[in-house]
C-alpha cells in the first residue's frame, strides 16, 4: 500500500506537467479559437481533458486517495485506460 501512495503521489505532478503542455501547444499553433465550435473534436479534446487529465489529477493530489486503496485502484484505472485509448 506504501508504494502505491508513492506512485500515485508521482503520478500527479506527471499529469499537471502533460496537462501544461498540452494547452501550451493548443495556445502556441492557436487551435484554442476552436474549441468554442460544437463538433466533434472540441467534444473529444473536452472529454479527453476533463476524464483523462483534470479528474486523474485531482484524485492524486487528494490524501484522501493516496491512503484508501479502493480508490488509489479505481485513479489508476482511469490512468491506464486513458493512456489505452489514447
Amino acid at each position: 500500500m506504501h508504494i502505491l501512495s508513492k506512485l500515485g503521489s508521482m503520478i500527479a505532478p506527471l499529469l499537471g506537467i502533460y496537462l501544461a503542455a498540452k494547452i501550451g501547444d493548443m495556445f502556441i499553433r492557436e487551435t484554442f479559437v476552436y474549441l468554442g465550435e460544437f463538433n466533434t473534436a472540441s467534444i473529444m479534446f473536452t472529454i479527453e481533458m476533463l476524464f483523462g487529465v483534470i479528474i486523474p489529477l485531482r484524485m492524486f493530489l487528494s490524501a484522501k486517495v493516496l491512503k484508501s486503496p479502493p480508490l488509489l485502484f479505481y485513479s489508476f484505472s482511469i490512468s491506464c485506460i486513458w493512456c489505452a485509448v489514447k
